[in-house]
């Protein structure tokens, strides 16, 4: 009960909003992670900078 793929909290429905914003902010997280790196795979100059 309450156990998935992914390790949430030990409370199982008591925390799934917390957990859905958290896991929300984290796919955001993600996709501006992916922007990112298209970004710099568009300018390969940058990498020098990291």
């Amino acid at each position: 009960m309450g156990r998935s793929d992914r390790p949430g909290p030990a409370g199982g429905c008591r925390h799934s909003k917390l957990y859905k914003r958290l896991t929300t902010s984290l796919n955001g997280f993600v996709e501006w992670k992916k922007m990112i790196n298209r970004y710099e795979d568009w300018n390969p100059a940058l990498r020098k900078y990291e």
